[in-house]
């Protein structure tokens, strides 16, 4: 498998599809087919930027076919969409629902797309030489593989682990509390913190280090731990996934 291209394939999904993409557009995505082509052609342009300076007129193949394929699974997930949405109520559509609320379909979705990706670079990993550089104009840079693991790793623990959390454990929320922009703005941002240093400390070897982490994330809202049960199963919930979640990225990313 040629890992450097498989690393840039997945920068380009991950930057796309979350960075590039709030959630009015992705809602919008579900409403209309025009939103629906204009997420691919963003995605045409990522793919071009990143993998069109390495050279070679079988990139812009690849280019072409993950494009086309991340379209045809977009569809795909607006079809089964369609179909939750309408008036039908048999078996089959139930399901989907339940899957749709747990998060099973999202995780389906994504699974798929990086799948796709594995997929082709395997593919191209058979039939052709190792990708080491870009080549621009005016310069060549020689490709540093871990500095891709790093940035990969550091793109996924962000906004892509919430936005994960908030589909698998939106019901889980303790029911009547309100939540204000503002705290869900700083939340976020502790979100990400915790997360870097937590990988930080992962790359440096310094486990015990990120106890401190939550601990200090826990001293700020004992309060509420102490006087509110679910919220405090909540907040675990969610401190847990935090960990889990940069630890796997960290084993799966980085250390293999």
């Amino acid at each position: 498998m040629e890992s450097n291209l498989l690393l840039l394939l997945l920068i380009g999904h991950f930057i796309g599809d979350y960075y590039l993409q709030n959630d009015q557009m992705a809602q919008n995505k579900k409403d209309s087919l025009l939103h629906q082509l204009g997420h691919g052609v963003i995605f045409l342009v990522l793919y071009l930027i990143l993998l069109y300076p390495l050279g070679g007129q079988d990139l812009l193949v690849i280019v072409a076919v993950v494009t086309l394929l991340h379209m045809l699974l977009d569809l795909s997930k607006y079809g089964v969409g369609k179909l939750m949405a309408g008036k039908r109520h048999g078996k089959i559509i139930r399901h989907l629902r339940k899957w749709d609320e747990s998060g099973v379909i999202y995780l389906v979705d994504q699974g798929l797309h990086v799948l796709i990706l594995i997929i082709v670079a395997g593919s191209y990993g058979m039939s052709n030489g190792s990708l080491n550089q870009w080549i621009l104009p005016f310069v060549t840079w020689q490709i540093d593989t871990m500095v891709l693991r790093y940035g990969l790793a550091v793109l996924i623990i962000l906004k892509p682990v919430n936005i994960t959390f908030r589909e698998l454990f939106s019901r889980n929320k303790p029911s009547g509390e309100v939540t204000f922009m503002k705290d869900l703005s700083v939340g976020k941002k502790i979100g990400y913190m915790e997360r870097l240093m937590v990988l930080i400390f992962l790359i440096l070897n310094q486990y015990t280090a990120i106890g401190l982490v939550f601990t200090a994330k826990s001293v700020t809202r004992y309060n509420r731990i102490a006087e509110e049960p679910a919220f405090a199963e909540y907040y675990l919930l969610g401190t847990l996934f935090s960990i889990l979640a940069t630890l796997l990225v960290y084993l799966v990313v980085i250390y293999f």
